[in-house]
């Protein structure tokens, strides 16, 4: 399963962007996301529905362990797999 710091790592990488560009389009510095990735602080939440809708998710499948977001690399699409279910990828 991704932790909160791996899937904020998946997708951004997905989009392209850099930390700074994550940040930029958050309007918070480098350094804040960079401690997210490296697990070394975690956002508010407040900033969690903003990741949900940068990323174009439910801000659920930033937090919750049963959710795990993949990314298909033949295809770049990216798929939420709940735990416990058939993931069909």
């Amino acid at each position: 399963m991704s932790t909160f710091s791996e899937k904020i790592r998946i997708l951004r990488r997905n989009k392209g962007w850099t930390q700074a560009q994550l940040a930029d389009a958050l309007s918070l510095s480098e350094s804040a996301i960079q401690k997210w990735e490296a697990e070394k602080n975690a956002p508010p939440v407040t900033e969690l529905k903003r990741l949900a809708e940068v990323f174009q998710i439910p801000a659920a499948a930033l937090i919750d362990d049963a959710i795990d977001i993949v990314l298909v690399k033949k295809s770049q699409k990216l798929f939420l797999r709940v735990a416990g279910m058939s993931d069909g990828v």
